[in-house]
């Protein structure tokens, strides 16, 4: 996308500061920057617009200070780029981060509030059980009374009916 890695910048940005006063106290001869000389490729990117320094003549490092100090400031200015768009996409997770935070502890206190309702009605679903368990109990106790006091009732009812019948 034409934009340059933050660690790219940074490790420009090192070199530059280290070939800046070494270029000023060689007088202007900056022959670490050139890569016919220096073979280390970290150091073979070419100066954006800056003189070759084999040509010599006035001025030529007073033209190759302005030419690194416009470099570093280009870098700069990428890099501060680079750092901003770092610091809003970490600060848009981070708040994306919060919201689904929110949403599952949401989410918890709703499975919790539910948990807690079926351990109500189980709790009520036993309860009533039990009732019923008892009920059934008096229930079957008061069709045995009243199976005996029906069979004592027809008892009876045959010896009216016998003693009618004399």
């Amino acid at each position: 996308n034409g934009r340059m890695p933050r660690a790219q910048i940074l490790l420009q940005l090192r070199e530059l500061s280290r070939e800046i006063p070494s270029g000023i106290a060689s007088g202007g001869e900056t022959t670490e920057l050139d890569p016919r000389r220096n073979p280390d490729p970290r150091r073979n990117r070419p100066l954006v617009g800056a003189a070759d320094p084999t040509e010599g003549g006035e001025g030529g490092g007073a033209q190759t200070i302005s030419k690194l100090e416009e470099q570093v400031a280009t870098l700069s200015e990428a890099l501060a780029k680079t750092q901003l768009d770092s610091r809003q996409k970490s600060e848009a997770a981070g708040r994306k981060a919060e919201g689904l935070l929110e949403r599952a502890e949401a989410a918890e206190a709703e499975v919790l509030e539910r948990m807690q309702l079926i351990g109500d009605y189980m709790a009520e679903a036993e309860t009533a059980n039990s009732k019923v368990g008892l009920l059934e109990g008096e229930l079957s106790e008061v069709r045995r009374n009243y199976g005996a006091r029906i069979k004592q009732l027809v008892g009876a009812a045959k010896s009216l009916e016998d003693e009618v019948a004399r």
